[in-house]
């Protein structure tokens, strides 16, 4: 599933948000109905990084 996802959000168009503000710049990634164990479902993540302190989240 990891593999999959990483493929998918590697491609250069797709299903993504880049947000940036004075404060962070925020990017939200996400894939619906990868399959799992049989199961479809969907993934999303997201990282920030802080500006001032240079830091990421996810």
């Amino acid at each position: 599933m990891l593999e999959e996802f990483l493929t998918i959000v590697s491609l250069e168009t797709g299903n993504r948000e880049l947000i940036e503000n004075d404060r962070e710049i925020i990017l939200t990634l996400w894939e619906n109905e990868i399959d799992y164990k049989g199961k479809k479902i969907n993934i999303i993540r997201q990282i920030k990084k802080n500006k001032e302190t240079k830091k990421y989240s996810k």
